[in-house]
């Protein structure tokens, strides 16, 4: 009997679900099969599992798969919120909200205005059913937007400012309309982040100006913020760092972007030359969270933005000068009065080719040093003292010079304890030893290595010069209201001699001339970036 409901199932191409035990309202015993249970005691076995139909195999199933994949992603890219929260922003800013009228409920269609107060860019949208509007990958700026709805009182707010990177909130509430009726928003819009989860903080154009900075390294402006501290390494030399430490991370771990673009050495993850300061119109640090848009970091990600022309022509010229006549002198320096003198000097110019379409904006800035290095290695003459035995003087110990004037000490063994030691000595310091200008042997007669290094030398002064200059261009075009393209070329010249290697985290005042190099670079680098925006809820930004 069991294999002929067995046979049977299979032939109508039955499965079984699980087994289980059976019922049939009656009390029974139950036994279990191999493939199936069934409960004796019934009318009739029944099994107790539910028969289900095959499921889809081989391609069949593959084409369901694909058929809800691209349901799935084609119901995504037509969700505009979706659209919104996937949008890169590493040089941009969105700006949502909702419109209500005065007892909060949405308004629908309402027109919604953006205009950028410097270029004058302007975007339009409608309040959907649910009241919201949207504006993705906004150049960060001062903005005016502007809402209007009929039988309600137009709307104003002047002060929205935009900031690199955020994804901001502004929602209104609409009056309902008098005749003539303006609202004018004059204080400062409180903006909201909700769907942010990166830990973020912007260093504003308005600290980047005003506070002080020692060198004009303006990254450094993000130690005033408690995301970052400064990292060990140095900030110049042949792999220069960030400087910056992030959550306990090296700083070639992080990540620095201009206008959106990579702008890291690869071989060794330093930082490439970036741009002046005064072309710099803010920068954002991420310290964890960010978005897979950036990645390529282990400590934190550096988004620098820099400025563009406006409808106004604008310019500055800047200069900063040190000088040994009124610089303090180091204070482990081995001179007095040691040369010193340090200029940065640059200016700026950005203004429109065509009011509200084409911008330009040049900057430049050059620093020329002429300093003196110093090295502390063999102050105090290496705590050697002259002594003169038998007509011939060296350089000993106070320990050693103690041993050779001792009287109960035979003096043949005086003498040659003085002549090897003043010997030794010579040759550690001149690299002879007949000292100055003697042969480079031995005291036994054989040759140094063409590799020996004496001493003496190690401890004198020596000259450091640097000559850096930083060009940039950056072109702005404004080729419809949904369509703007941004390139930037920029050029680092720099040649530094007297560089004081830290490789070995060696101090500095202790590294000798002979560690020291020459570094020279020319760093060119081009950005184009080019921004679409489809029908208000697609954008497609496109980098090079």
């Amino acid at each position: 009997m069991r294999r002929e409901v067995l046979a049977r199932m299979r032939a109508r191409g039955l499965h079984w679900l699980s087994p289980g035990l059976g019922s049939c309202g009656r009390g029974g015993l139950s036994f279990p099969i191999p493939e199936l249970q069934f409960s004796r005691g019934c009318d009739r076995l029944r099994p107790t599992a539910q028969l289900v139909r095959p499921h889809m195999e081989g391609s069949g199933m593959r084409r369901a798969f694909v058929f809800w994949a691209v349901l799935f992603l084609g119901v995504g890219l037509r969700s505009p919120a979706v659209v919104a929260a996937r949008q890169a922003q590493a040089a941009s800013a969105d700006l949502t909200g909702v419109v209500l009228d005065p007892q909060a409920r949405v308004i629908v269609g309402a027109t919604v205005t953006i205009r950028n107060q410097a270029t004058n860019l302007s975007r339009t949208a409608m309040t959907d059913e649910a009241g919201q509007f949207r504006f993705l990958a906004l150049p960060p700026g001062r903005y005016e937007v502007t809402v209007e709805a009929p039988g309600f009182a137009r709307l104003v707010n002047s002060n929205v400012v935009l900031t690199v990177g955020q994804s901001a909130e502004l929602n209104v509430r609409l009056e309902v309309a008098r005749l003539g009726e303006e609202v004018t928003v004059e204080a400062g819009t409180e903006i909201i982040e909700r769907t942010r989860t990166a830990v973020v903080e912007t260093i504003d154009q308005r600290r980047i100006e005003y506070l002080p900075i020692n060198g004009r390294n303006y990254l450094f402006f993000a130690l005033t913020s408690s995301l970052a501290t400064r990292d060990n390494a140095p900030a110049i030399g042949p792999a220069p760092t960030s400087g910056l430490n992030f959550g306990g991370q090296r700083a070639r771990g992080n990540n620095v972007q201009v206008d959106g673009v990579d702008n890291n050495d690869n071989s060794v993850n330093a930082v490439r030359a970036t741009v002046s300061q005064e072309a710099v119109q803010e920068f954002q640090i991420i310290a964890n969270s960010y978005n897979a848009e950036f990645g390529r970091a282990t400590g934190g990600v550096i988004n620098i933005v820099t400025r563009s022309g406006t409808n106004e022509v604008h310019g500055s010229i800047f200069g900063f000068i040190r000088h040994r006549s009124f610089q303090a002198t180091n204070a482990f320096s081995t001179e007095p009065d040691p040369a010193y003198t340090r200029v940065q000097t640059g200016a700026t110019l950005g203004g429109p080719f065509v009011r509200d379409r084409h911008f330009y904006f040049f900057s430049y800035e050059t620093t020329r040093r002429q300093e003196t290095g110093f090295c502390t290695i063999g102050q105090g003459n290496f705590d050697l003292v002259p002594v003169t035995f038998g007509g011939a003087m060296g350089l000993l110990t106070r320990e050693q010079a103690a041993f050779v004037a001792n009287p109960a000490v035979p003096e043949p063994l005086r003498a040659a304890y003085f002549r090897t030691l003043a010997a030794a000595s010579a040759t550690a310091l001149f690299g002879s030893p007949l000292g100055p200008g003697g042969p480079r042997v031995f005291p036994t007669g054989r040759p140094l290595p063409p590799s020996f290094q004496p001493l003496r030398p190690l401890g004198q002064n020596y000259p450091i010069s640097q000559q850096v200059s930083f060009y940039l261009a950056k072109f702005d075009h404004q080729l419809s209201p949904a369509h703007r393209l941004a390139t930037r070329l920029s050029v680092t010249p720099s040649t530094t001699t007297g560089i004081q290697t830290t490789s070995q985290n060696q101090p500095f005042g202790q590294n000798a001339f002979s560690r020291t190099a020459v570094e020279q670079f020319r760093d060119l680098a081009f950005a184009a970036h080019m921004t679409s925006v489809l029908g208000g809820s697609f954008v497609n930004e496109a980098r090079f």
